[in-house]
């Protein structure tokens, strides 16, 4: 499975259902970046690779424990 090929809905789901977890999605949104944006020159600042998977911990642990939920929960998003 592409995660990157999936909707913000689609991915949110397979990680409410714990087929994706929160890390993967972050690794695989941190990869399409690392490949895309050398061409397309996008983004001001991307944060640290571990900053951001730091975070994707924390939000697993509150979608697994119950504390953060709704329909796109986990799913990276860009600013």
């Amino acid at each position: 499975m592409d995660i990157m090929s999936l909707t913000a809905v689609e991915l949110g789901k397979k990680i409410k259902e714990k087929e994706v977890t929160v890390e993967e999605a972050a690794k695989a949104a941190l990869l399409q970046i690392k490949k895309a944006e050398p061409q397309v020159n996008s983004y001001v600042t991307v944060l640290d690779e571990e900053a951001i998977l730091s975070r994707a911990r924390e939000v697993q642990k509150g979608i697994d424990d119950g504390s953060i939920s709704g329909s796109l929960a986990g799913v990276p998003v860009a600013i």
